[in-house]
């Protein structure tokens, strides 16, 4: 169903499709200050693609590649296909991206940014299933586009750039506070800075052992499908699967992970894949690979412990008691991790720094789902606007 007064049209009608290249670099007459190079690895989160510091060191290009300012990136070699930006600058590009390059008496840049970013899952079925993926350049610039009338367009990007600035102005807030956190964790958690009421208070060299206790809650593998937990690397929590035929499961026996247990993947403990178990992880199984701890609550505050763990000290000293040979086939000691040591406040210092670090997880977390919201609407607008179900007034 076309919308009325709208067009469907090829790209080819409405653009000129430019590939880049990699030219030599043996002839300096390819390069100069002017134009910027650009990759896949540069179309991320920010939708307009801009010089940075990386791309500086990779400089100037032919000028008959040079695409202008708005227009719209799509990769269209590799893993990366569909991966989509605005040129925010005169630029060229390498040869895994084309370029759309917009007739403006037909067609709005922003608007077949949007177009190519809506329709990037289903041009990414173009690209078959060869080893190396690619979309060749004919059969991208036959891909069709709905196509309202200019002015509905314009007011169609607007509405919808509307969001990604809204989306762009929390991201900056969480990486705010992110940072803000990293500062105060360096600082409390390392005794720079202390409360009023704690200074003078010496801290003291704590064996994990003296606070943890591995406990381990065998019980028979489930004969119907269960819910198994993982721990992320690099401190990033734990994640939750399906596990759909347990017949394909080697084991005969997992285990039970409960609330607040501090819980190692053994085979990446050294790439720091250690978590606190949530609320929400109750009940999982986890297999013998993820030995799980109880904390002395008496001893170590488990919110104080968690901010501790995730730190690049601690993360180096997982390393060292994970040998092991090439590669990433390193495995735990688990008699090791009882014997690191982690230099501690007393408990009602160790509470008060939680619970400023904790307020800082809370106001990202908030942020993270406002962000997430706020996305999932500009989805839910995108299929209706770019499809003409709901028409813009102009």
């Amino acid at each position: 169903m076309i919308p009325k007064g709208w067009k469907l049209g090829k790209i080819r009608d409405i653009a000129s499709v430019i590939t880049g290249t990699t030219p030599s670099t043996n002839d300096p007459d390819n390069y100069g200050d002017e134009y910027f190079f650009v990759s896949p690895a540069d179309l991320g989160s920010d939708k307009y693609v801009t010089i940075t510091e990386k791309m500086i060191s990779s400089k100037g290009f032919l000028h008959s590649r040079s695409v202008r300012k708005g227009s719209t990136l799509f990769t269209c070699i590799g893993s990366t296909i569909g991966k989509v930006g605005i040129a925010g600058q005169e630029l060229a590009t390498n040869q895994q991206i084309n370029a759309v390059v917009c007739d403006r008496d037909k067609a709005d840049d922003e608007y077949v940014y949007y177009a190519l970013d809506f329709l990037a899952p289903q041009i990414r079925l173009l690209a078959g299933t060869q080893a190396v993926p690619i979309i060749n350049k004919s059969t991208f610039e036959n891909q069709k586009l709905l196509l309202p009338p200019l002015p509905e367009q314009r007011a169609i990007a607007e509405i919808l750039g509307t969001w990604d600035r809204a989306i762009a102005l929390v991201e900056r807030r969480i990486k705010a506070v992110q940072q803000r956190k990293k500062g105060l964790m360096q600082r409390l958690l390392t005794g720079r800075v202390r409360f009023e009421e704690f200074k003078g208070k010496s801290w003291s060299e704590v064996k994990l052992g003296e606070f943890l206790t591995l406990r381990l809650r065998k019980t028979p593998k489930p004969s119907t499908c269960y819910s198994a937990l993982g721990v992320r690397s690099h401190g990033k929590g734990t994640f939750t699967r399906e596990v759909d035929d347990p017949d394909k499961v080697a084991m005969t026996h997992l285990y039970v992970v409960r609330a607040g247990d501090l819980i190692v993947n053994i085979t990446f403990a050294w790439e720091g894949a250690i978590a606190l178990a949530k609320e929400s992880d109750e009940g999982r199984l986890v297999s013998h690979r993820f030995p799980t701890y109880v904390f002395d609550r008496k001893k170590v505050d488990p919110d104080f412990f968690k901010h501790v763990m995730v730190t690049k000290r601690f993360f180096h000293e997982l390393g060292l008691i994970s040998p092991g040979g090439a590669g990433r086939n390193r495995v735990m000691n688990k008699r090791s991790l009882l014997k690191m040591e982690v230099n501690l406040p007393s408990l009602e210092e160790q509470q008060t720094c939680a619970e400023v670090l904790c307020c800082a997880d809370r106001e990202i977390d908030l942020l993270t789902r406002k962000r997430d919201a706020l996305q999932r609407q500009k989805k839910g607008l995108m299929q209706q606007l770019l499809t003409g179900r709901v028409r813009v007034r102009v």
